[in-house]
């Protein structure tokens, strides 16, 4: 009887290829793997002495109701912080109005669970520092986001089309985002602030200043790229929005430029391994970008300087005016001052792999199972067959139930939405290679179970 983990993917174009790798790394060590989106599909039922692997440890309500549960039926998690950290250049650990990164780890979250897993060193020493009595529980292991991001898996995102293009990621936020402004509010008060009116009252008028501040940025990065297309109207430009803006409202800036694609299709390592350069203003495809060697050139003007990551913010040819950015891109593209760029390159390679673990003899995801391995050692012989038949049914009773509510509710596609449907045929492509970087002799196989849930095995 296989061990089974199920991991929770909360933003598909962020981490559910990443999550494919370690799911596939696992099956073939063994697990049954159960990959989507666990928490929007309510699975209330996982067996005891299973894994429940989580994308964050901040001891909201949310996060401490859902430990709780899954502690009391016996249920192993482990914890990767998506959204890194490893930002932070002075203080790791910041608190507003510096950053948000002190309240995704507290001490009523990181008790109750089993593994806390670090994107490298410098996350590690920072969190044992911290949390001195657990350390017990804090891994070094490394992301499978970081493994795609390396050049031993560039095999993984294959393609016909071999176009060069101009890639910009962007981190507007402002009004570019697809929730309003008292959603996200609320989100940030339910997440930072928990049980804290006075302080939240008391820190509000930041969100209204950087929600002002994005607004004015989105219209100085729109008015840039538009004048860019027309000047290099030869040059194919990808603009690639956050997952958290609107797509429509790209679309819609940008629907007299021909040379400009809108799309939030596929995973920005997708688009990066045929980028010829990255245009971005604080964003971690730019750790992606440094660690493949892409041209990054970073467009931060006066008003989102205050508010832009630190760390992926550095990196790549600064500019701070449209003339900036028109003059580095022209000179970019003329191949000018390579020598000048090859250095900026190195530079921010060095800088990328001394905050990240990239994978070398041994991928990321292959570190993480061995921590699950580690952690459900001692419940080898905890599983039984009445469990087995009942979590059988329980998955063919949820199937059932999501077929039917697509039948009579016939949901719309939410392209702004963080968690995508999978796509069966994506999936079958991916595993098909994977077959072939991972064990030539062992063969990865997949199930959907519905659009929202996938399972892995041998």
């Amino acid at each position: 009887m296989r061990k089974k983990v199920f991991i929770h993917c909360e933003i598909t174009k962020r981490e559910f290829d990443a999550k494919v790798l370690l799911s596939a790394t696992a099956a073939l060590e063994g697990f049954e793997i159960y990959l989507g989106n666990i928490l929007g599909l309510r699975l209330t039922q996982i067996p005891r002495y299973s894994i429940y692997h989580h994308k964050d440890c901040t001891p909201d309500e949310l996060n401490l109701n859902l430990f709780k549960n899954l502690k009391k039926n016996k249920i192993y998690i482990t914890c990767q912080d998506e959204e890194i950290g490893l930002e932070e250049k002075k203080i790791f650990f910041t608190k507003l109005p510096i950053g948000v990164f002190y309240y995704r780890f507290g001490i009523k979250s990181i008790k109750l669970v089993d593994a806390i897993l670090t994107w490298s060193n410098y996350d590690y020493k920072n969190l044992l520092k911290r949390f001195k009595n657990y350390k017990q529980r804090i891994f070094r292991t490394g992301s499978p986001r970081a493994d795609l991001w390396s050049k031993k898996f560039e095999n993984f995102y294959n393609s016909n089309n071999k176009k060069k293009y101009i890639l910009v990621s962007s981190h507007t936020g402002g009004i570019s985002f697809h929730k309003s402004f008292e959603e996200i509010l609320e989100i940030s008060k339910n997440a930072y602030f928990f049980k804290d009116k006075y302080r939240f009252d008391k820190l509000k008028k930041l969100y209204f200043e950087e929600y002002s501040n994005r607004t004015k940025y989105f219209f100085k990065l729109s008015n840039s790229l538009i004048k860019l297309a027309n000047k290099f109207p030869k040059q194919q430009i990808i603009f690639r929005p956050h997952p958290v803006e609107s797509l429509e409202k790209w679309k819609y800036i940008f629907k007299d430029c021909k040379n400009i694609i809108v799309s939030k299709e596929n995973t920005s390592t997708y688009w990066m391994r045929r980028a010829k350069v990255l245009i971005q203003n604080g964003c971690y495809t730019s750790i992606e970008a440094a660690n493949l060697g892409v041209d990054i050139i970073t467009f931060l003007p006066s008003e989102i300087k205050k508010y832009a990551k630190p760390f992926s913010s550095s990196l790549g040819m600064q500019c701070k005016t449209y003339d900036d950015l028109f003059s580095t891109v022209n000179k970019f593209l003329k191949n000018e001052k390579r020598l000048e760029y090859m250095k900026i390159k190195k530079k921010n390679f060095k800088l990328v792999n001394e905050r990240f673990d990239f994978p070398k003899e041994q991928s990321n995801s292959k570190k993480i199972v061995t921590v699950w391995q580690k952690i459900t050692s001692k419940s080898e012989n905890q599983y039984n067959l009445f469990q087995e038949f009942f979590f059988k049914n329980y998955i063919i009773l949820k199937k059932i139930k999501y077929s039917l509510y697509k039948l009579f509710f016939k949901p719309k596609l939410d392209v702004d939405g963080k968690f995508q449907d999978i796509s069966l045929d994506d999936v079958s492509v991916k595993i098909e290679i994977l077959n072939k970087l991972l064990d030539k002799e062992k063969k990865i196989k997949f199930k959907l179970i519905n659009n929202q849930l996938i399972k892995f095995y041998i």
